[in-house]
């Protein structure tokens, strides 16, 4: 079942079919849906930081593809930094092969953290989707290099860029 979005501000009701309303925020299907979309609403009410930017905004980090990983993380795992794929060893917010990159992306990520090496090692022992989301946005962006990597997320192309 699919439920609209809507929103109270202040002493303003805005519900489907009001004259005076605002457009519906958007449509849910799911929960994990609900819950993506239920944050960037808050954060949008409440006039903060939008709950779906990324955390990791060093080195390899780039603002305007920001739209791009957004498009990603909701195709991928609508925004579930916890996600588990049954059928692969896909984990996290971007569905990283756990059997395959986990290692890789620490390697990946040292360079930029040298102040933090023993933490970052420590990320060989646990499961992509148990890491933090800095973590796990920072290894998108070092993946990502600027748009050269963007081969990994291949089946994302006709929706996202």
């Amino acid at each position: 079942m699919c439920i609209p979005i809507t929103a109270t501000v202040g002493n303003t009701n805005h519900k489907a079919g009001n004259k005076n309303s605002a457009p519906s925020v958007g449509i849910v299907c799911n929960e994990r849906t609900i819950m993506f979309e239920s944050l960037l609403l808050a954060a949008v009410i409440a006039g903060g930081p939008d709950p779906t930017s990324s955390v990791y905004t060093g080195k390899w980090y780039v603002e305007h593809h920001e739209p791009i990983r957004r498009c990603i993380v909701h195709r991928e795992s609508r925004g579930n930094y916890r996600a588990v794929n049954r059928r692969s060893s896909a984990r996290g917010a971007y569905q990283f092969l756990d059997s395959q990159w986990r290692k890789s992306l620490v390697w990946m990520l040292i360079p930029e953290h040298k102040d933090k090496v023993k933490e970052v090692r420590k990320l060989r022992d646990k499961p992509i989707h148990h890491w933090s989301r800095y973590w796990q946005d920072a290894a998108f962006w070092v993946a990502w290099q600027r748009g050269k990597g963007r081969s990994h997320w291949s089946l994302q192309q006709k929706e996202c860029w």
